[in-house]
């Protein structure tokens, strides 16, 4: 893929707080990228750096 934008094969489509949005959208205009980027940023973060047994709620 030389020069090409990677491409994705998954989608996922859930729900968040109005705030959390909010959040997101000003950390996203900041950086000047988008809200899918921030979010596939955070969760790639968070996967690399949870304890293999996490457990959550």
């Amino acid at each position: 893929m030389t020069n090409q934008v990677k491409a994705f094969e998954k989608s996922v489509t859930f729900r968040m707080e109005e705030e959390d949005y909010k959040e997101i959208d000003r950390i996203a205009q900041e950086s000047g990228v988008s809200i899918a980027w921030v979010l596939r940023y955070a969760l790639k973060q968070f996967l690399e750096s949870r304890p293999k047994q996490l457990k959550l709620l």
